[in-house]
């Protein structure tokens, strides 16, 4: 949002959820009635006060919006179109009739999740907008000096001439940690590597898991196990990264390739829709079949071998493919939809 409005968007009435502070109901509860209050307030009372509505997670507030009249733009990102219990069904009903509507268009982060989310409502093309998430920013996410390589690797303690992997990412099943953790143990008897630096960065459900692989180990892989970074810190980790493993086996984008290839560094991916509207197996980055170990283990053996020549190509293609997703850019193409 920041973003839009420093390019002349002008947000006058914003309401929002801040965070996920608790999981009891009755805190829920109240952060939801205040928003709908929020909401009703915005919709009735200032109404002069704008002339568009954008919603990002349309899913829970399409109810409100049904008899609204002025342009809507709903931002899908990737959980809206799932059904899994009996109130999300109800709430869905809300969201059918509101896409239906004449003034309203849909956001979505990538052709593929077009077209996912179009096999659900079967709607004019003419109604989507692609938007890929607000972009990267280039003037953080971008290739470091070889010095300052050298020093970021001191600094994060990685052993002299190692290859450094990286995965980061929430630590649950559909990110593929599992997947990781199942392919490190295939290469620890690779005779090519003699030192290996693994970084896993993130939090969730199966950190403890992830903990408790880590102590097990005992051969030449020095482990570095990092909570959720901030984009900086993000990209200090991308330059000392030789790749970026991302397993992820669900991503309407994935804009986590997308800025680790803006450093110039090559990806590993699992073969998803959302991934595979910016990575090209071979050409700027590989794809693997996902939840595949044995074929996750092989790539990252084929990027070894790598001759520099090839190895350089690749890292071009993926910083060039990386820059068309630059902030600045994908969000003036977006306010000129609006």
């Amino acid at each position: 949002m920041k973003d839009l409005e420093n390019l002349g968007l002008n947000f006058t009435l914003k309401t929002f959820i801040k965070g996920r502070n608790s999981n009891a109901f009755y805190q829920k509860l109240m952060d939801y009635l205040k928003f709908y209050i929020e909401i009703f307030r915005g919709l009735f009372l200032k109404n002069s006060q704008f002339n568009k509505i954008y919603v990002h997670f349309p899913l829970h507030v399409a109810f409100l919006l049904i008899f609204v009249n002025k342009p809507i733009f709903l931002n899908f990102h990737g959980s809206e179109i799932s059904r899994s219990n009996l109130f999300s069904k109800l709430l869905f009903f809300f969201l059918m009739k509101l896409v239906e509507k004449r003034n309203v268009q849909i956001v979505v982060p990538s052709h593929f999740y077009k077209d996912k989310v179009n096999a659900i409502f079967h709607l004019d093309t003419k109604k989507y907008i692609v938007y890929p998430s607000g972009g990267i920013n280039t003037s953080i996410f971008k290739p470091f000096t070889i010095d300052k390589i050298k020093e970021l690797k001191k600094t994060y303690n990685c052993q002299s001439n190692s290859f450094i992997i990286g995965f980061t990412s929430s630590l649950i099943e559909d990110k593929g940690v599992r997947v990781f953790l199942k392919t490190l143990k295939k290469l620890e008897n690779i005779k090519k590597i003699q030192k290996l630096d693994i970084f896993i960065v993130g939090d969730g459900p199966l950190k403890r898991e992830v903990e408790e692989f880590v102590r097990s180990y005992n051969n030449s892989m020095l482990f570095h196990l990092l909570p959720a970074q901030n984009q900086k810190k993000l990209s200090e980790l991308f330059n000392i990264f030789d790749l970026l493993v991302f397993p992820s086996s669900r991503e309407s984008l994935g804009l986590i390739g997308i800025e680790a290839m803006a450093c110039k560094k090559v990806v590993i991916a699992a073969d998803n829709g959302g991934v595979k509207s910016y990575l090209i197996n071979n050409q700027n980055g590989f794809l693997f079949e996902k939840n595949n170990d044995t074929q996750l283990k092989d790539k990252i053996l084929n990027y070894i071998n790598l001759d520099k020549k090839k190895l350089k190509l690749i890292e071009d293609q993926a910083i060039n493919t990386a820059l068309l997703y630059e902030s600045k850019k994908v969000n003036l193409k977006l306010i000129e939809r609006l």
